[in-house]
């Protein structure tokens, strides 16, 4: 019975005559443990409506009663499908929470456990909450790991896999419906379930392309729905859920489309209408209505198409649908309204970005709420212990100090007499020492300013001299008779000059900035910023410097990640690092990582990359003024000096990870916790 899977697709017909007469059998049967079993077929005739609840309800208080743990939680679980169905959440979390409480009594973790977890998930992915969703899917299947239940584990990387697709991270849905689908085979045969199951999987695997396993994945689903439907009508119910006819027609019409059988892909969408259009499952049709689009686009019928994204935009408003809608009217011709999609397609980008935002500040709040709750209980209960001590040591010290007076009274007198003549002495002394090393340091600081200034305006002149050569050599050139360049020439000429333009403004920059960092006349303006979001905008700026060999990675380890920094200095540090990855890899990958070290109280930032590195001997001098690698490179050898500086003026450090050998590793460590103070 609990073993069993659950479908919150279907729904049962109601037999009255069935009804009544187990109603009488329920009233005359006077053993409490005969009822149980009474009532959960009750429960089941009445699926999905008020009565249902009411005959769940009173299973969970007899089972209770009568301790039937394997009732309990069949009731429990099908509590929790209701509210789920009828999108209950506060019931859902209560009815979770009481199943939790017995499981946790009995030290088990049946499959109702794993079942009202996997609602939770679908639950939050139907509000779009996406966080909480994948959140509560790898709980989930923490869970099912600690437990080692194959039921558990197949539910986990179903709901994982489910909440992927959603986000549009399909390849990462693959590779979670592939693993739950392992263990669905391991577990005991379900076509009913498995045929669930393979309706949510179908999109990613086409999606991704993977064709030839679509193929057979699409060959089961047929062969599974003519099983189930025989299973039904052996047992004289109808199978109700018609729409996987549709269903799995549409989606062989999809796969013979990404085949570029379009003769194929029609026969199948004509199949798919047969069944569709005396269905009542409108919401169900979402999948349906666009690969009948996609498929009447591809045949160049864009007025069918677009009736066909229509009804789906009907039925549900997302932006895959909104982008497909455009894509059909800017092959119909029809620019102005692929223009008011578009900004149709902004504003649902925008309000679903606000409802994300919204939601996570909801729940940083709530966190913050209980971490103050906690922490006060804990001071408390720590200055109470204090205080106990503190008395103890107060009557200690007491009786310590009184001793302790009357030696140091009797100390100090012969002291003040010694030292008087003593400090007279050393203060001569030491003044002139001091004097000494003061001229000493002034003349060593004097040599080394002057040499550093002779090295500098050399460094600066030659630096500056390659771009200003090549802005005037190719203004001269431009300036030569019309007809002696082509216009092409001309217009390469002046893309020149603006590269060595920019490349001189950047030079000046530098230095400017150099000179107000070692001034010290640069204060942080420190705030709270979003450092994904930071990391992920300085990967846009500077993207466009990486080879079309070198692939540009960043993977945080969390969505978020609020830190107290100055935003532009910040990524100022990050695009010079990246940026000296660019030039010097040309081939492999540029990687921005960061993990959070709350023990440290830091976050450590690194950028690796697989080019031709940094010789072990220059490591101590990098970080040096004009310092480069590679002469033959372009830039100044600025940044590296720069970020060195921005890193200690926000209290942290920059250094170069001499362990790694297979290119060069920067780390950057920035403080948590950071203020404008």
């Amino acid at each position: 019975m609990t073993g069993s899977f659950f479908c919150t697709y279907l729904r049962a017909e109601i037999d009255q005559t069935l009804t009544d007469s187990l109603c009488n059998v329920l009233e005359n049967t006077k053993d409490p443990a005969q009822k149980l079993p009474v009532l959960l077929h009750l429960s089941r005739l009445y699926w999905q409506t008020p009565e249902e609840v009411s005959y769940l309800k009173e299973l969970v208080d007899l089972s209770t009663e009568l301790d039937s743990l394997d009732y309990i939680y069949e009731g429990y679980s099908r509590l929790c499908r209701y509210y789920y169905n009828d999108s209950r959440l506060d019931s859902l979390t209560f009815m979770k929470n009481q199943l939790d409480s017995f499981c946790q009594l009995h030290s088990v973790t049946p499959p109702a456990y794993f079942q009202v977890r996997s609602l939770l998930c679908k639950h939050y992915q139907g509000i779009l909450n996406y966080e909480l969703a994948i959140s509560e899917a790898f709980k989930l299947l923490n869970d099912a790991k600690k437990a080692q239940d194959d039921y558990g584990l197949m539910l986990a990387y179903q709901s994982i896999g489910f909440a992927y697709q959603a986000m549009n991270r399909d390849k990462d849905a693959v590779i979670a419906y592939r693993k739950g689908l392992d263990y669905l085979h391991k577990l005991k045969s379900n076509p009913v379930y498995e045929i669930q199951y393979i309706s949510e999987m179908l999109p990613s695997f086409l999606d991704e392309n993977l064709l030839e396993e679509s193929q057979k994945i699409l060959d089961h689903y047929s062969n599974l729905y003519q099983i189930v439907n025989k299973e039904y009508k052996a047992r004289g119910i109808p199978y109700r859920s018609v729409w996987h006819l549709w269903l799995v027609n549409s989606y062989y019409a999809e796969l013979y489309m990404k085949m570029g059988q379009f003769d194929k892909a029609g026969k199948y969408i004509k199949e798919a209408d047969k069944y569709a259009v005396n269905s009542t499952e409108e919401n169900m049709k979402y999948p349906y209505y666009r690969i009948k689009a996609l498929y009447h686009l591809k045949t160049k019928d864009y007025q069918k198409a677009l009736e066909e994204i229509d009804k789906g935009l009907d039925v549900e408003v997302q932006p895959n649908y909104l982008k497909l809608k455009i894509e059909i009217l800017r092959a119909d011709g029809q620019k102005a309204n692929a223009i008011a999609t578009y900004e149709d397609l902004f504003a649902l980008d925008a309000q679903i970005k606000t409802e994300a935002f919204d939601r996570q500040i909801s729940q940083l709040r709530l966190l913050n709420d209980l971490n103050d709750q906690e922490q006060q209980t804990f001071e408390l209960q720590r200055q109470n212990d204090e205080l106990a001590i503190q008395r103890q040591l107060v009557k200690m010290g007491m009786w310590i100090s009184l001793l302790l007076l009357v030696l140091l009274s009797l100390l100090v007198c012969y002291f003040l007499h010694s030292n008087k003549l003593k400090n007279a002495l050393q203060r001569e002394k030491d003044s002139l020492v001091e004097l000494e090393k003061q001229l000493q340091i002034a003349k060593e600081k004097a040599e080394e300013t002057d040499r550093q200034k002779t090295a500098f305006i050399a460094k600066v002149s030659h630096e500056i001299r390659t771009p200003l050569n090549a802005i005037v050599g190719f203004s001269k050139l431009l300036g030569e008779e019309d007809d002696f360049y082509s216009e092409e020439e001309k217009l390469e000429f002046a893309g020149l000059i603006k590269s060595n333009f920019e490349l001189l403004m950047a030079i000046v920059n530098n230095i400017l900035d150099l000179s107000l960092l070692e001034s010290g006349r640069v204060k942080p303006a420190i705030d709270a910023y979003d450092i994904v979001a930071c990391c992920r905008e300085v990967i846009e700026e500077i993207k466009h410097l990486i080879l079309p060999e070198v692939r540009l990675t960043f993977i945080p380890p969390v969505e978020q990640y609020m830190l107290n920094t100055d935003k532009q200095r910040f990524k100022q540090i990050l695009k010079n690092l990246l940026g000296n990855a660019a030039k010097f890899t040309r081939d492999g990958e540029i990687r921005l990582t960061f993990e959070i070290e709350p023990n440290l109280h830091q976050i450590r930032l690194s950028v690796t990359d697989t080019g031709c590195g940094i010789p072990i001997e220059k490591h101590p001098h990098i970080f040096d003024r004009f310092e480069k690698v590679n002469e033959f490179v372009q830039g100044a050898g600025l940044g590296l000096a720069i970020s060195l500086l921005i890193a200690q003026l926000l209290k942290g450090s920059l250094f170069i990870d001499s362990t790694y050998t297979s290119g060069a590793r920067f780390v950057f460590i920035h403080p948590i916790g950071l203020t404008n103070q």
